[in-house]
């Protein structure tokens, strides 16, 4: 007959001690099983294992969470950039950069950009390990990732998973919709959860599943591709308003079928020429201005871009307005109004300026890292 669990403790607590006993009666946490219908990722990941420790961050938690678009994310961001464009570079340091892009990319909103990154870390599973959870299922930067990926969140965590990997034109319409699946390891207050993201015909779809015997309370804020937006969004197949702010989600306990989010997409393309090739003769006597509104000083966060696509491009980068002509061979990128309130907090869900920067800054990794 099989000693009840509490005479096994009291047992382990008289010949091994208090210290030994308690230890003996903790098991580690599994780690999350993750699966994507894009093989490269799926690669990439495999190179984690359950004890695998995840890299340092390389950019401040605080400043990618709330000034992605700062000085100092700017710095970071043309720093890895040159670093990964350096021939003679060693690989740990190039793993270094490629991380720090992939987490400046997903803090700015540009999700293909993160994943391509990731994928350039299938030699760096600490990388990996530190890198995934921010783009899925979407943890704030401040989170504390344990071995192997392990997620421990508090209630209330808000979630905002990277908008999934595009497929390849070979892959595409192989395996069905693009997916991933994140299950195990992740636990909100102490209540185990799954999830899984799939990219349908008409949206994207996020299901959820409480895996305890309490209910569970979370946050999703669901991504939106370039040249699309939401245009409405369900909550468990309830419609719900300004999702943009997070959903909040009570999960009940004891359900079989999972809480499903979707949001229903619709197209929103702006102009926005494509890159010249690289080693094309483009910038032969070619300049850059940033156009400001009239009379607006640019702040040291522009100040610090203008300089950095100076260094990376090595072009004179300068700023002026619409009205002011144009000198020969001169690029014009209009930044936008500037979306922001005199307490410095953006006043729309999708700053215009930070659009424009967005891709901007995706534009210069394209040609530069072909």
């Amino acid at each position: 007959m099989k000693a009840p669990p509490i005479l096994t403790f009291l047992t382990c607590w008289l010949v091994l001690g208090p210290a030994q006993a308690m230890q003996a009666e903790v098991k580690p946490a599994p780690a999350p099983k993750v699966s994507f219908s894009e093989p490269s990722l799926g690669k990439v990941w495999a190179s984690v294992g359950p004890d695998t420790e995840p890299a340092p961050l390389p950019v401040k938690a605080p400043a990618l969470d709330s000034a992605p678009f700062g000085s100092e994310v700017l710095q970071a961001w043309s720093a890895a950039l040159s670093q990964v464009q350096a021939s003679q570079a060693p690989l740990q340091a190039r793993l270094e950069a490629h991380l720090s892009l992939c987490l400046i990319a997903k803090a700015q909103g540009r999700d293909q950009d993160a994943w391509f990154h990731l994928q350039k870390l299938g030699d760096g599973p600490q990388q990996v390990a530190r890198a995934l959870p921010y783009l899925w299922p979407g943890v704030p930067f401040d989170t504390p990732i344990g071995k192997g990926s392990r997620l421990t969140l508090p209630a209330g965590a808000l979630l905002k998973p990277a908008f999934p990997l595009l497929p390849s034109d070979r892959h595409q319409g192989e395996e069905g919709p693009p997916r991933m699946t994140w299950t195990g390891g992740l636990t909100v207050q102490g209540k185990a959860m799954d999830l899984r993201f799939t990219l349908q015909p008409e949206g994207i779809e996020l299901d959820l599943w409480n895996r305890a015997s309490k209910p569970l309370s979370i946050k999703v804020i669901l991504p939106s591709p370039r040249n699309f937006e939401c245009s409405y969004t369900y909550s468990d197949w309830e419609k719900t308003l300004d999702a943009h702010l997070g959903i909040a989600i009570e999960l009940p306990a004891g359900r079989e079928n999972s809480w499903t989010l979707f949001s229903r997409l619709k197209p929103a393309f702006e102009a926005w020429p494509a890159s010249p090739k690289a080693g094309a003769g483009w910038f032969k006597d070619r300049s850059m201005r940033l156009l400001l509104a009239r009379d607006e000083p640019p702040t040291p966060a522009l100040k610090t871009l203008a300089k950095v696509l100076r260094d990376l491009l090595g072009i004179p980068v300068d700023f002026g307005t619409q009205a002011q002509e144009l000198p020969p061979r001169c690029v014009m990128v209009d930044l936008g109004p500037d979306s922001t309130t005199a307490e410095g907090k953006e006043s729309s869900p999708l700053p215009a300026r930070q659009a424009r920067m967005r891709r901007l800054l995706s534009s210069v990794e394209l040609f530069l890292l072909p």
